[in-house]
């Protein structure tokens, strides 16, 4: 089985989609306070030198994905979406 299936029509189910949202929303948070704007105009200027996301958050101390998450919603707001 590949990811996570749950029922939302029962108490149990409601409770874990409940759970997770929390949890989500919780990590999202996080994000924006462990990288100011200052933090993400450097890894916006790194990527644009042609360094990997993963190397990007090496010398920043984040991960490839908050690299890449960073990124991603720059372009998304540059496009107009």
């Amino acid at each position: 089985m590949r990811g996570l299936a749950f029922g939302l029509s029962t108490p149990h189910g409601r409770m874990l989609d409940t759970v997770l949202a929390g949890t989500a929303e919780f990590g999202s948070e996080l994000i924006p306070s462990a990288c100011a704007p200052p933090c993400r105009a450097e890894i916006l200027a790194l990527v644009a030198q042609g360094r990997s996301y993963r190397l990007v958050g090496r010398e920043l101390g984040l991960s490839k994905n908050t690299v890449a998450g960073i990124v991603r919603r720059k372009r998304a707001a540059s496009a107009g979406v």
